[in-house]
């Protein structure tokens, strides 16, 4: 049933993601064409041609941002008419339980995440391909990785890389369904109900993630050498990121007792 469930809110997501996505890749081969064809010069001295670069860039622009804010607009989206509108009638009357609905959204709100990611890195293929070889570009990012392990990841580096695609994959939608959840237990202000949720989920997190920076920092002391630094920023990351892994399982927990309990969704 769990199958079924994931398939009915990909099929809900991606009704909306994929043709975000198609517009995303088209947009930026349309630019790399209108570059090879009229070129920066020639765009920047015909007002007609710099009017339909500007248009294809804007487009594409927008929709290299969609893939960041928009997704988890639409999983917002997803999760409330599932479950809150007329259309969680056909969700609600399945044989299933409160933590399966949640697990399935959260896993295709995960896999719709991927996808996103994964066009984003491809928008970027017509613009550079033939541009910038392959090897510089492999050794950019090796350079910057060498820099994050040396730095950031001196200890507990593949727990921390695990910790941190846990979070990136599922926090935030933990977050969003906490926040969208909680605000249904004011009914005629959902809106206004689900907005502090928000700000009370920010204001946790941020002072926890402010907390453990201010104590780390604070711990180095007078002894600023490479290994000492790398090995505090490790373990400030790695205890930030602990404690929001917390703070999401809390606010799962509350999100399944409040659907369960006081929203009365059977």
């Amino acid at each position: 049933m769990l199958g079924k469930l994931i398939k009915y809110d990909l099929k809900a997501l991606c009704r909306y993601v994929l043709p975000l996505f198609a517009v995303l890749i088209g947009s930026s081969i349309a630019l790399r064409i209108c570059l090879e064809i009229f070129g920066f010069e020639g765009a920047g001295n015909n007002v007609f041609v710099s009017i339909i670069v500007f248009v294809v860039a804007f487009v594409y622009v927008i929709s290299l941002l969609g893939c960041g804010f928009a997704v988890y607009i639409i999983i917002s989206i997803n999760y409330y008419k599932s479950l809150m509108s007329d259309r969680g009638y056909f969700y609600l009357t399945l044989p299933v339980t409160h933590d399966m609905h949640l697990v399935s959204k959260l896993l295709s709100g995960a896999l719709v995440i991927v996808l996103a990611a994964v066009a984003f890195i491809l928008s970027f293929l017509p613009l550079f391909v033939g541009n910038i070889a392959l090897p510089d570009i492999l050794k950019f990012v090796g350079d910057i990785w060498d820099l994050i392990r040396t730095y950031l990841l001196d200890k507990n580096g593949v727990l921390i890389i695990i910790l941190t695609v846990l979070v990136a994959l599922f926090g935030t939608q933990i977050v969003i369904y906490f926040c969208i959840t909680v605000g249904q237990l004011i009914p005629r202000h959902r809106i206004l109900g689900a907005f502090l949720a928000l700000i009370g989920h920010t204001i946790l997190s941020r002072t926890i993630a402010a907390i453990f920076t201010a104590t780390g920092f604070k711990s180095l002391g007078n002894l600023y050498t490479i290994d000492i630094m790398a090995a505090t920023f490790s373990d400030i990351i790695l205890a930030t990121i602990s404690y929001y892994l917390i703070i999401y399982a809390i606010e799962y927990v509350v999100t399944r007792l409040v659907l369960k309990y006081k929203l009365n969704i059977e």
